[in-house]
């Protein structure tokens, strides 16, 4: 899963953050409940935008 401020999320969770900017892995301290979205439309700026299902989930059965 990408984030767009993993340094902010952790953060929000109290994790001290290293000072080098590489890759780390932080355990959490207890479990934190995660909810995923996928949208593949939103309203910006007043405007219905549409983007590409990447991950082909809008397809009908």
């Amino acid at each position: 899963m990408r984030l767009a401020e993993p340094a902010q999320l952790a953060l929000n969770l109290g994790w001290s953050l290293p000072e080098y900017q590489q890759t780390r892995i932080l355990p959490a301290r207890q479990p934190i409940p995660v909810f995923l979205v996928y949208f593949t439309s939103w309203v910006e700026q007043g405007q219905l935008v549409f983007a590409k299902d990447i991950y082909r989930k809008n397809e009908t059965i």
